[in-house]
């Protein structure tokens, strides 16, 4: 009885498929740095891929950590890299890119109103 049971645990756990949920978050960004002034940037998070995408741009999840989502994107033209720090309690989000242009917003979770 007991090895038919655990074999009816071992296919369930086999045949079980784990779905990520994609994050969506509309952030209010301070110095329009990713979008034009007055409109809000659409963040998306997939943990599980380890991608982050504002506005569309893909950055690579390098630190997942309890707190903070730490991704970076190279720049192209130049040796930089755009490095976003988002706070995961307060919706806090902190971007650095080369040539000082930095900047901060603020994001909450999106989700169907009606």
């Amino acid at each position: 009885m007991s090895k038919l049971i655990l074999t009816i645990c071992l296919l369930i756990f086999t045949f079980s498929v784990a779905h990520s949920k994609e994050i969506v978050l509309r952030c209010e960004d301070k110095k329009n740095i990713f979008t034009a002034k007055g409109q809000r940037a659409e963040v998306e998070i997939d943990l599980a891929a380890n991608k982050l995408w504002v506005e569309g741009v893909l950055f690579t999840i390098v630190t997942k950590g309890e707190r903070t989502i730490v991704a970076e994107k190279e720049v192209a033209d130049s040796d930089g890299v755009i490095t976003i720090r988002l706070d995961r309690y307060d919706g806090f989000m902190k971007f650095d890119a080369p040539e000082g242009r930095s900047g901060t917003a603020y994001c909450k979770k999106y989700r169907k109103m009606f």
